[in-house]
């Protein structure tokens, strides 16, 4: 048996003797018929009760709720029943029964006192502090003890409204015990909800000048001037608890901030800096100073010389913290050191707990604007293994993926973004666009045009993307119709674009309408396309078809003096 269910049989067998033994008298010869009901109905009482006590033991409390009911089915005037069923229906929440039977436990025996104690506790829950006060009032008759039933009785007269009476009740016990912190709070409380923080204040120093010595009440007092807008007063207060404990870092933070407030940016800076030194700092509370400064930093650029200095005490005391590294790389992002802020954010990534989405998204941010897609693709795809549900995350492995040329991979990764991406539409068509063009790298043709069809749905003026299908089809000799039409429309958004004027051109070549995609071509030329190898080789081909050989192997020479592939346009050349 363990100890509570020990101690709960031990309970209930001192209620099994006063409840079966002394209360009842002897039992005559006369009275058996009428005993032997009772001693029935008393046996039955008992079993029910032992039943709850079991219960209680075996932490069962809706069963012993149900067996001390049916106790009081019996018996309703036993007040240990009222009593015990009462306190397990507060423990299970129902205060308003529990209050009930408190009541009636008290009404049986008014002079229990852990009985009224009990429903003094409920009182309070229900806010009955009139009531609550009668209550505790006996009690201090009953149990002889003023102090803490005093302290109960100061404290409902205050929640009724009644604030001279509960500073009397407290200055009653002020005079027996003397200046008590505990007493000067109560107090200080009590004026203050009553709209008299002067009389406040008086309590508070009353307290400082009975503890002088005692640090945290100048702390009290000043935290009570900064929060009714008396800076100065402040600053002496925590002044003078500087003078008890130098090194207490909370009374620099808050100097610190009464000084930024004032524009006092060396007071605020020593301030900080003292309070950043104290190894009882906690990390949190550190990163958030940097952080602030941080930020404060945007208005006040005289405070970034700083903030290292912090960074530099805040590694000291937390050395393997990734949020501090983190931090590192937020304020090397601030002063643009590009550089030192990837170090920062790949250390955090290597520290236990440093795997962050907020630290993966800065890596990829920095290496897309570099356009080191290398690593873009490497932390794209570790940041997907950490948190496959970010899609943003499939977006940069994506574009990293296929701008290193993993095209198939690049598939699989952007489909999987494309597939958790829901309400936004503009994320959703880059994932249809990216994948329209991943697809078709991988020689996946018809989920590449399914793709771009998805794209080019809700972005129908897309000239990049209608010129980009539309060559796709024209290299594939596929929807030719649908190609032309696509690559018109690019080149009536973008008039004069020599790159999508050599797709219309290679559109109609393929369809055979050489005369067609000849003129389009010598715009392209004539537009400034004259050194583009691609365009040199189109406009061979189309002169070849038209049979003017010796001026398509002129463009296919010029086409390999600008670059193009040497080996197949050789090809071509040898072949006339």
């Amino acid at each position: 048996m363990n100890p509570k269910g020990k101690y709960v049989f031990t309970v209930f067998f001192l209620a099994f003797a006063a409840i079966g033994f002394a209360q009842n008298p002897p039992v005559t010869l006369a009275d058996t018929s009428r005993d032997g009901r009772e001693d029935s109905k008393r046996l039955l009482f008992e079993d029910r009760l032992f039943d709850a006590f079991t219960a209680r033991a075996t932490e069962n409390p809706q069963k012993q709720i149900k067996k001390l009911r049916e106790a009081l089915d019996v018996y309703d005037d036993e007040a240990i029943v009222h009593f015990e069923l009462s306190k397990v229906l507060t423990e299970e929440g129902d205060v308003d029964e529990a209050l009930h039977h408190a009541y009636k436990a008290v009404e049986l025996e008014p002079s229990n006192i852990w009985m009224l104690r009990h429903f003094s506790t409920l009182l309070r829950m229900n806010e009955m502090w009139e009531d609550r006060i009668v209550v505790l009032e006996e009690l201090k008759r009953l149990d002889d003890n003023d102090l803490e039933y005093d302290l109960k009785i100061s404290e409902s007269q205050a929640a009724l409204g009644n604030y001279k009476k509960a500073i009397k009740t407290l200055n009653r016990i002020e005079k027996s015990y003397g200046v008590i912190p505990d007493l000067a709070e109560r107090k200080k409380n009590i004026w203050l909800a009553a709209n008299k923080p002067k009389k406040a204040e008086r309590e508070l120093k009353k307290l400082v000048k009975a503890y002088p010595d005692v640090p945290q009440f100048w702390g009290v007092l000043a935290n009570f001037y900064r929060a009714n807008n008396k800076s100065d007063k402040a600053i002496d207060a925590f002044e003078m608890l500087l003078e008890y404990e130098p090194g207490e870092p909370r009374a620099h933070f808050n100097l610190a901030e009464i000084y930024r407030q004032k524009n006092d940016i060396e007071a605020f800076m020593y301030h900080l800096r003292e309070g950043m030194r104290s190894p009882d700092v906690e990390e949190d509370v550190r990163l958030d100073v940097i952080l602030s400064t941080i930020n404060a930093s945007t208005r006040a650029p005289e405070l970034k010389s700083n903030i290292e200095d912090m960074l530099l005490y805040a590694e000291k005391f937390h050395p393997n913290s990734p949020k501090i590294q983190a931090l590192y790389g937020d304020y090397y992002i601030s002063i643009q050191d590009v550089d030192k802020a990837l170090k920062s954010y790949k250390r955090a990534l290597e520290l236990e707990g440093g795997r962050k989405k907020e630290v993966y998204m800065q890596i990829l941010r920095i290496h897309l604007e570099r356009l080191d897609f290398e690593e873009l693709a490497q932390f794209g795809k570790e940041a997907v293994t950490y948190y496959p549900n970010q899609n943003q995350f499939h977006y940069f492995a994506g574009v990293g993926l296929m701008e290193t040329g993993q095209d198939s991979m690049a598939t699989v990764i952007l489909q999987e973004g494309l597939d958790i991406t829901f309400g936004n539409l503009e994320l959703k068509n880059e994932f249809h666009r990216l994948l329209g063009e991943a697809n078709h790298r991988a020689g996946f043709y018809e989920a590449s045009d399914h793709h771009f069809d998805a794209y080019l749905k809700n972005n129908p003026k897309d000239a990049l993307t209608l010129n980009n299908y539309a060559y796709y089809l024209s290299v594939r000799g596929e929807k030719l119709d649908k190609a032309l039409e696509m690559t018109v429309k690019s080149n009536n958004i973008s008039v004069n674009n020599p790159v999508y004027l050599d797709t219309w051109a290679w559109v109609l070549f393929k369809k055979g309408e050489f005369k067609e995609a000849r003129n389009i071509l010598e715009r392209v030329v004539d537009l400034g396309g004259a050194d583009d190898p691609e365009v040199r080789e189109h406009y061979g081909d189309i002169l070849n078809a038209l049979g003017e050989k010796d001026k398509a192997v002129v463009e296919w020479k010029k086409a390999i003096e600008f670059g193009g592939n040497e080996d197949e346009l050789q090809k071509k050349i040898d072949q006339k």
